[in-house]
């Protein structure tokens, strides 16, 4: 051992990894306080997704990709891969630029009331707090701004492969 910092299992740190920083920004907050924040907040009586957008900041855009790309894994009808991954090119190209999505007005003006949004997050709240508390940190490299560049030009070209007509093309084998 080289007298390092103790990992898990008693490993060290090797003294060229002891100078990055790898611990958490604090100023994160989990994505289930953000969304318990927002539903208790009285100073509206409707959320939109404007709201959620403007609340949840950065970490939206990866919840939007995975909106898009979560319904590409069932069997849907033809054609539907084509429509769903339009807006996958979309967020994923403003994910590679290093920018935040624009909506419409249309979608970012879409609300609930806070009572039925309180509702929904009491629902949801358990089940991704356990899940955040299954997650830690790691590879840290990959969510800084360059990183998630990287990211978004990857996603960028599975959206291009997804959003070509070709049959059958997004079908596990």
């Amino acid at each position: 051992s080289e007298g390092g910092p103790i990992m898990g299992r008693g490993r060290t740190i090797r003294p060229k990894f002891r100078k990055l920083d790898t611990t958490p920004p604090e100023s994160k907050r989990r994505v289930s306080e953000i969304l318990d924040a927002v539903s208790h907040d009285t100073r509206r009586e409707r959320v939109s997704v404007g709201d959620l957008m403007h609340a949840m900041d950065a970490r939206a855009v990866a919840a939007l990709i995975l909106l898009f790309a979560l319904p590409n894994v069932l069997p849907t009808p033809p054609g539907t891969s084509s429509i769903l991954g339009l807006p996958l090119l979309y967020l994923c190209a403003q994910m590679m630029l290093g920018k935040l999505p624009w909506l419409p007005a249309i979608i970012a003006d879409r609300s609930m009331t806070r009572g039925d949004f309180r509702a929904f997050v009491g629902r949801v709240t358990p089940l991704l707090a356990r899940a955040e508390r299954l997650l830690k940190p790691r590879f840290l490299f990959i969510t800084s701004p360059r990183g998630e560049q990287v990211i978004g030009a990857l996603c960028l070209l599975l959206a291009i492969v997804l959003a070509m007509p070709i049959p059958l093309g997004t079908m596990l084998p």
